[in-house]
């Protein structure tokens, strides 16, 4: 398979029948990849143009990152009285001309990354060219990561190598047209970067960039999503070691509302910082604020979803606000983790790439599925350190075996909701997606429901996997669409 980089379609963000209004917005700081490496500081201008490039991207984590794994998902219901932005995603009915543009956005943060890479033996050997190389390394792993969970199907250990997975590329030439890798290839070229970039990464690197815990929760991250469940626990482990009372801590009861308005860093492994002027709006995705007390959504959570936080839990006040869609005069449970921060441009807030709670929770499930490792007092030990700080008054969990893992489960689904992660655990477990086909979309359960046609995607689905963008097909002979697709 040729290592070399895609060439990025000239439609940077794809065209969507869907209204995509104040969704877009272009980084006013945004640094491009066209460095020339002379010196210490244009390595220091290559790391930031590549974490910008991450920050500026309608279709990455500065847009649809946050919005798909969770609107593709059951967590989420469209708002009938709503501009219904993105509802072909929603409904499943993408096509190959209706796709994310996160294929090009994340390779064109490869290519910044790769370029650092490539000339990083400009610099002196040491601890600062150590940690540049960790965090491009990481950055290319985690951006490859990303795209690999969206394009290719799920992970199959029986079939690993003749599933394709998605082009792994280390040149920054725009003209070179490469071939997927295997799924395995794939996953190997991936784990192998963030190995390499654990062993060079500084334990501390402020707030915004890749450090050593990050990068190993990362890790943990992507073993999980291949069922190895060994190596993600030793990963989990590893990250949460890294800098005790920091990298272990989730944040307590009292921090989790403090954590969504960019109030503390506790809890909060690895962030993309969101500054003002760059007006980079990723709330906008999911609601909009009017006025002083009015939202305007356009996703709201299933009642059945809604209704599984608790009285007792913190994140239900923390992550969703009960109102009016204004100007109408429906209630809706609004999503209310990314609406602002105090003194800010509404739905301008930082991207929570990493946090403890997640790699928390990656260690739990890996030590309580079978495996070499399996340890369930040590699986419900790490569950219970989050669950005493999400639940107030707290009531230590005893589960085991089967109940055990749903506990998990439930906790990663209310843990990390509207973050982007359901669709991908779902699809990692290889279970259907059956939304909830009772209940409309008010917050007491009225209003309009989920259409029959799009309450059920079964576990075979084909819209597991998203189709690669035609126009990228159309430059690039070599990219082959799944058959499925074709």
């Amino acid at each position: 398979m040729k290592k070399k980089i895609l060439y990025i379609g000239i439609l940077g963000v794809m065209a969507f029948s869907s209204c995509k209004k104040e969704l877009v917005q272009t980084p006013s700081n945004g640094i491009s990849s066209d460095i020339v490496f002379n010196n210490p500081g244009d390595f220091d201008l290559a790391t930031k143009g590549m974490y910008a490039g991450l920050r500026g991207q309608a279709s990455y984590l500065g847009g649809e990152s946050v919005l798909f794994g969770d609107i593709l998902s059951d967590n989420m219901i469209i708002n009938s009285t709503g501009r219904r932005s993105y509802q072909e995603f929603n409904r499943w009915i993408y096509s190959s001309n209706s796709t994310s543009g996160l294929f090009g956005n994340a390779y064109s943060v490869i290519r910044r990354a790769n370029a650092i890479l490539l000339n990083i033996d400009k610099l002196p050997a040491g601890a600062s060219k150590n940690n540049i190389t960790a965090e491009a390394l990481a950055v290319r792993a985690m951006a490859h990561f990303d795209v690999l969970r969206l394009y290719a199907k799920r992970y199959t250990a029986a079939t690993e190598n003749t599933d394709l997975g998605i082009p792994f590329v280390t040149s920054i030439d725009v003209s070179l047209l490469p071939s997927r890798n295997t799924m395995k290839e794939s996953y190997d070229k991936i784990i192998a970067d963030f190995v390499q970039a654990e062993g060079l990464a500084n334990v501390s690197n402020g707030v915004g960039r890749l450090n050593k815990a990050a990068i190993i929760g990362l890790l943990s991250k992507v073993y999980l999503n291949k069922s190895d469940w060994a190596n993600a626990a030793a990963a989990a482990d590893r990250a949460l070691a890294v800098a005790p009372g920091t990298s272990d801590n989730p944040g307590s009861a009292a921090d989790v509302p403090n954590i969504f308005i960019d109030a503390t860093e506790k809890g909060v492994m690895f962030k993309i910082k969101m500054l003002d002027e760059d007006n980079v709006k990723i709330g906008t995705y999911y609601s909009q604020t009017i006025g002083s007390d009015g939202t305007k959504s356009e996703y709201v959570p299933t009642f059945d979803f809604y209704s599984l936080y608790t009285a007792t839990d913190v994140r239900k006040a923390a992550y969703i606000k009960t109102g009016l869609y204004v100007p109408a005069s429906t209630t809706y449970n609004h999503v209310a983790k990314w609406l602002s921060r105090p003194g800010s441009t509404a739905n301008i807030l930082d991207y929570k790439v990493l946090r403890v709670a997640e790699v928390l929770l990656n260690k739990a499930e890996a030590y309580a599925q079978n495996s070499s490792v399996k340890d369930e007092a040590k699986a419900l030990a790490t569950l219970n350190i989050l669950r005493a700080q999400r639940y107030v008054p707290y009531v230590a969990g005893t589960e085991t075996g089967a109940a055990l893992l749903a506990a998990i489960d439930k906790e990663r689904r209310l843990e990390l909701a509207f973050e982007g992660h359901r669709f991908y655990d779902l699809k990692r477990q290889n279970v259907a997606i059956v939304r909830d086909a009772v209940h409309g979309d008010n917050s007491n359960g009225n209003g309009a429901p989920i259409p029959a046609a799009y309450v059920t995607l079964p576990a075979n689905s084909k819209n597991w996997a998203m189709p690669f963008p035609q126009s990228e097909i159309n430059i690039n002979k070599n990219l082959v669409q799944d058959p499925e697709w074709k």
